[in-house]
């Protein structure tokens, strides 16, 4: 019997078969092996941490290592950084200076400071306001920072750290308190008066025996702001001399080479106001301290 012209022969037919069956023998393979194991145990969900996910009050943040998620937002480079908070992000490694390089530090400025200014709002302009700010402190000036090895090399693993270029810097700052000197609650970048800094910087150049923590009074989704208070004892008491009493406030406590890097704009960009920070008051000793404010345009 002749075949008709277009249809296939008995053995192409056999073929056609024996590839539909081989194709749905795999797929049954592939689709058992994509089943969970038959051991009765359930397996995980892999979910990708909710870095934006705020951490309830009573649960302060403990000091964990970057998640994978942090390392994309630029966490510090080198050595061994804590993730003291993520809302607003702040990062800390000790030993971030040697004991050596801190008094090389406080020996550059010895003799040389002078009271510590703040900005103007209305006229973005210095002044002195003992009443918000009363330590003591220097700019270092270009000069200063590049014919120094030692600054020099300092400034560059700063920057490094925060990856930020160290083109796109202010001077080196170097502080002092004494006892009863403190900064009060300031946030350090204001677009708005042209004041940029997406990230600061500060390594603690001595122990100090009591007090002079830097304090996140927004941290961890608490609030102290600045205004007066009834302290303890009766009296009143103004802003981080409060503030810096409550046990439960976000702070890092200084410890000579110790580094805290802060960011003052959240990963998009945007001024993060939880950033708010204070100097809380020298209770006994002093601290000295060298601050890298990393600017953008």
């Amino acid at each position: 019997m002749a075949l008709m012209p277009g249809a296939p022969s008995k053995q192409a037919g056999w073929a056609i078969y024996t590839v539909v069956a081989l194709a749905v023998v795999a797929a049954a393979v592939i689709a058992f092996r994509l089943l969970p194991e038959s051991s009765g145990k359930v397996q995980p969900t892999q979910v990708e941490p909710a870095v934006h996910e705020k951490p309830a009050a009573s649960q302060p943040l403990p000091l964990i290592e970057p998640s994978n998620a942090l390392q994309q937002r630029a966490v510090p480079e080198g050595g061994e950084w804590r993730v003291v908070s993520q809302f607003p992000r702040i990062y800390v490694q000790d030993g971030f200076l040697s004991e050596p390089e801190c008094e090389i530090l406080k020996q550059q400025v010895a003799g040389r400071l002078e009271p510590a200014k703040v900005v103007q709002k209305a006229d973005n302009q210095y002044d002195e306001q003992v009443s918000v700010r009363n330590n003591r402190q220097i700019w270092l000036n270009y000069t200063q920072e590049r014919d120094d090895p030692d600054v020099f090399h300092l400034l560059k693993r700063m920057h490094r750290a925060s990856r930020i270029p160290d083109d796109d810097a202010e001077a080196l700052q170097i502080g002092h308190y004494g006892v009863g000197e403190k900064y009060e609650t300031h946030q350090d970048s204001d677009p708005r008066n042209d004041v940029a800094r997406p990230a600061t910087l500060i390594v603690y150049l001595n122990d100090v025996e009591d007090g002079g923590e830097t304090l996140f009074p927004l941290g961890n989704r608490h609030d102290c702001t600045m205004q007066w208070r009834a302290a303890a004892d009766g009296s009143s008491v103004f802003g981080a001399s409060a503030c810096c009493d409550r046990s439960d406030l976000l702070r890092v406590s200084p410890k000579k080479g110790r580094a805290v890097l802060f960011f003052n704009h959240d990963a998009a960009g945007r001024k993060d106001r939880m950033a708010q920070h204070a100097a809380c008051p020298v209770k006994q000793g002093s601290k000295s301290t060298d601050i890298r404010g990393c600017m953008s345009d």
